[in-house]
């Protein structure tokens, strides 16, 4: 009995405090390729979350600002934006995206796993 309480508490705290920003895509194990020159980043956000920021990483380290100041529309289920190539980004693996509400710095996300990015 005490195992099904503590069970029907997590799932419960899942819907309560569930995250309320979620990185779709990239999310781990896409190849981007460079030669397309752009890429369209998507996430989940809720009303609450006002705009955002989107930062790149590699191998735990942040790169840069992708874009900052980035709307979110409360009317759609899926956000996007976008992603022009910065010239200066390197082939190679480990890459991750972080978005992060700029109204409360707490509400972030980060891709569950890496990427890779490749030429073509």
């Amino acid at each position: 009995m005490k195992k099904l309480v503590i069970l029907f508490f997590l799932l419960s705290s899942v819907t309560l405090f569930g995250k309320e920003l979620k990185i779709l895509y990239p999310n781990g194990g896409e190849r981007i390729f460079l030669n397309r020159n752009t890429e369209t980043i998507r996430w989940k956000a809720d009303k609450s979350v006002g705009e955002i920021v989107i930062l790149l990483y590699r191998k735990g380290v942040k790169l840069f600002e992708i874009k900052n100041n980035v709307k979110t529309d409360p009317t759609k289920a899926i956000q996007t934006f976008i992603w022009r190539f910065d010239p200066k980004l390197k082939e190679g693996d480990g890459y991750r995206i972080r978005i992060r509400s700029l109204k409360n710095l707490s509400i972030n996300d980060f891709s569950d796993r890496d990427f890779l990015i490749a030429r073509k």
